[in-house]
C-alpha cells in the first residue's frame, strides 16, 4: 500500500483493497478475528467522529453499517429474504 493520500476518490476496487489490506492487518496484530472486527469498527467510528460534521454522525455511521450488512449479505446470502 501507497503511503501516500489519493488525489481523487477511491475507485470500487481501490477501495476493496484499502478494505483488504486493513483487515489484514488487523487481524495479524489481534488474538482473535473478533478483536480485529472490532478495532476495524472502532477505527471507523474515529475517522467519522473527528472528520465529519456532528450534525449528520449518527446518519453516516448507520449508513457505513447497512453498507457493511449489505455486504455481507451479498457476499454469504445469511439474512437475504427467501422467496
Amino acid at each position: 500500500m501507497s503511503n501516500q493520500k489519493p488525489t481523487a476518490p477511491l475507485s470500487q476496487d481501490e477501495a476493496d483493497s484499502l478494505a483488504v489490506y486493513l483487515a489484514s492487518e488487523a487481524l495479524g496484530r489481534s488474538h482473535e478475528a473478533i478483536e480485529a472486527a472490532s478495532a476495524l469498527w472502532h477505527a471507523a467510528a474515529t475517522v467519522a467522529l473527528v472528520h465529519l460534521p456532528r450534525e449528520n454522525l449518527l446518519e453516516v455511521l448507520d449508513s457505513i453499517h447497512a453498507i457493511t450488512r449489505e455486504g455481507i449479505v451479498e457476499a454469504t446470502g445469511l439474512g437475504a429474504t427467501r422467496q
